[in-house]
């Protein structure tokens, strides 16, 4: 408050540099050589290749996945007609085993039935 009666203002320090920077960091010399860039240009091109060659190897790797699910696939299916036509003759072969014996046990009771 003294400050205000004697007439005097402070000046507080401002919080902004004054003087900025206005050339972006280059990776190369202003004399024109680029050679750290064509350097990382061709690094990311061999790495590229290298990921195509990745990728085309997992599309591979796929095709043969998916061939040999379907060689699964058929042979599940031939296992389920082969088990459903088993198990439908022996059904058959027991109903006329079933048949069959019952016809010499009623035959067994009627001989014993009649002396």
């Amino acid at each position: 408050m003294a400050d205000k009666e004697s007439g005097k203002s402070r000046q507080r320090p401002t919080a902004t540099p004054e003087e900025f920077t206005t050339a972006a960091p280059s990776h190369s010399s202003p004399s024109g050589d680029y050679s750290y860039t064509v350097e990382l240009v061709g690094t990311i091109n061999r790495e590229l290749g290298g990921l195509i060659e990745a990728v085309n190897a997992l599309k591979e790797q796929s095709k043969s996945h998916t061939e040999k699910i379907d060689k699964l696939s058929h042979t599940i299916y031939g296992a389920k007609v082969g088990l459903w036509i088993i198990g439908v003759i022996v059904a058959a072969a027991g109903s006329v085993c079933g048949f069959i014996l019952k016809m010499i046990f009623d035959a067994v009771v009627a001989l014993k039935a009649h002396p």
